[in-house]
């Protein structure tokens, strides 16, 4: 049992960690919902985007499509939101997947919008 401890303490450690970086993130959620717009929460999501090299939609649009973020296409913009809500290291396995998965970003905006 003693030999088994410092085994278990790191996992302790690590999920009390983990459950502090989700409650902070719980907390930042619903105190950023609270103070800002919608138009600000999306202008800091923008922001704050991250990609390799650096961060920002301005950022990402010059080096993903050398644009900038008003000269983009809708499905060019749907490509970005993909990246950053599916990760890039996915995209790098399985780049065939990301046309189609920012396809059906925007077919889910245009089922919002005629909600």
């Amino acid at each position: 049992m003693i030999g088994k401890w410092p085994a278990l303490s790191s996992t302790l450690c690590h999920t009390r960690e983990g459950l502090k970086w989700q409650l902070d993130w719980l907390f930042w959620g619903l105190e950023i919902r609270g103070h800002f717009s919608r138009e600000q929460r999306l202008g800091l999501y923008c922001h704050l985007m991250q990609f390799s090299g650096g961060q920002g939609l301005s950022y990402g649009s010059q080096a993903l499509f050398n644009e900038q973020p008003n000269q983009l296409t809708d499905l060019e913009v749907a490509e970005i939101v993909a990246i950053q809500f599916w990760g890039w290291r996915y995209y790098e396995r399985h780049p065939e997947r990301l046309v189609p998965d920012a396809k059906q970003l925007l077919q889910a905006k245009m089922q919002l919008q005629t909600k």
